[in-house]
C-alpha cells in the first residue's frame, strides 16, 4: 500500500475478503490520517498505513456507520455473547487473524461479516497504534499519531477492543460500564 501514499484520500480499494467472486470486505487507502509532513512540522510520514474498512453485503457496499467499534460491541452484547462457539471463533480471529470455521448464525450483524470486519479493524488498529514502522516491515519510516495529533510510541491496538468484548462476555460489566472504562471510537466515518 505504501507506494500509493501520495494519492488523494481513499482512491484505491483492495478486496481483502471474498465469497466466491463477491466482495465481503475491502480496505480503502490511503486513509484520512495518512499525512506527509516536512520540517519544521514533522519529519516524514504520519500513520502511513491508515485505511478504511469497507464491508459489503451481496456485492453492495454497506454504510460504515453500522460497523463502529461501539456498535459492534453493542451487537456482540445483545446477540453474540450467548454463543460459546462464536466466542471461540472470535478468539481465533483475535489471536491469529484467522476465521477457523464458519460461525453460527446469530441475530444482529451477520456473524461471518462481523468477524471479517473485526479482523481488518484489528489489523488497522495494530498498524496505527501498536506496531512501529519497523515491526510492520514498512519500507518507509512513519510515526503514529492519535486523532488529536499526539505522537504515540505504542498503544494497545487490537487488545483494547478485545478487552471490551471480554468484559461484556463475562457478564461482570454492563455495556455502559465497559464504554466508560474503555473509550472506543464513537464513529469511524
Amino acid at each position: 500500500m505504501a507506494p500509493y501514499r501520495l494519492k488523494r484520500r481513499h482512491p484505491l480499494e483492495f478486496y481483502v475478503e471474498l465469497d466466491d467472486s463477491s466482495p465481503l470486505v475491502s480496505i480503502v487507502y490511503p486513509g484520512k490520517k495518512v499525512e506527509h509532513r516536512r520540517p519544521p512540522d514533522g519529519n516524514g510520514w504520519v500513520n502511513l498505513y491508515d485505511f478504511l474498512v469497507q464491508p459489503y453485503s451481496n456485492g453492495t457496499p454497506l454504510s460504515g456507520a453500522g460497523f463502529t467499534f461501539e456498535r459492534m460491541l453493542k451487537d456482540f452484547a445483545e446477540n453474540k455473547t450467548v454463543s460459546e462457539e462464536f466466542w471461540q471463533i472470535l478468539y481465533g480471529v483475535y489471536s491469529r487473524n484467522v476465521l477457523i470455521r464458519n460461525p453460527p448464525s446469530l441475530s444482529g450483524i451477520d456473524s461471518r461479516l462481523f468477524l471479517l470486519v473485526l479482523k481488518w479493524l484489528w489489523i488497522l488498529e495494530d498498524l496505527n497504534y501498536r506496531y512501529d514502522w519497523e515491526e510492520s516491515r514498512s519500507p518507509i519510516a512513519y510515526e503514529k499519531h492519535t486523532k488529536r495529533d499526539r505522537l504515540i510510541k505504542s498503544g494497545a491496538g487490537r487488545a483494547k477492543l478485545f478487552a471490551a468484548l471480554f468484559l461484556v462476555k463475562t457478564g461482570m460489566f454492563t455495556l455502559e460500564q465497559v464504554l466508560k472504562i474503555i473509550p472506543l471510537a464513537r464513529n469511524k466515518r
